[in-house]
């Protein structure tokens, strides 16, 4: 029954783990916090890290530069989630602005006739 279980790849469940706490972390961070430096610092710090570990990968042999490689994908994958999160946030915010902006139009025309 939970021979599944024992058939994940830990590597992989922690990579989702914390894929998936990214995303979380990152919506808080847009729906919570009204500073928009906060906001982007995960992003700054996860470009930066990304661009140290491609250079990395560029100055070393072997398979350093390839452990390098993967870091620097990974911290990739990280930022688009970040971007993706900040998509979330942004369409949310544009929703809950059509909604407001529907109801002050109804407001409007009542107070009007």
């Amino acid at each position: 029954m939970t021979e599944w279980l024992y058939s994940i790849d830990p590597v992989t469940l922690i990579a989702c783990l914390i894929i998936i706490a990214t995303l979380l972390i990152q919506l808080i961070l847009c729906f919570k916090v009204k500073s928009k430096i906060i906001r982007l610092l995960p992003i700054s710090v996860l470009a930066v890290v990304s661009v140290v570990f491609m250079v990395l990968c560029a100055l070393t042999t072997g398979w350093d530069g390839l452990a390098y490689a993967l870091y620097a994908i990974f911290a990739g994958i990280l930022l688009v989630i970040c971007c993706f999160s900040w998509g979330i946030w942004w369409i949310v915010k544009r929703i809950k602005a059509k909604k407001i902006q529907a109801k002050n139009n109804i407001n409007t025309e009542k107070s009007g006739r």
